[in-house]
């Protein structure tokens, strides 16, 4: 019963493939003391600089260049 339900679950996971150059978005996910409901979480376009080969990606912001690495 469980091995059915994990195929089935499986089944829906869409893979993501990010290739450097590609404009993303970042989701915050951090919690928030006072966050509202209309509050978007997710923030402006990011550009991918590096892919890793164990998932994750580092992306730089399109104003300042800041960088940082993210769980893809």
């Amino acid at each position: 019963m469980k091995d059915r339900v994990k195929v089935f679950h499986d089944k829906f996971i869409m893979r993501k493939t990010f290739v450097p150059g590609q404009k993303v978005l970042h989701y915050n996910s951090r919690p928030h003391l006072f966050s509202g409901k209309l509050k978007a979480k997710w923030t402006w376009p990011f550009v991918v600089r590096t892919v890793f080969p164990h998932g994750a990606i580092e992306i730089c912001d399109f104003k300042n260049d800041n960088g940082f690495k993210v769980n893809g």
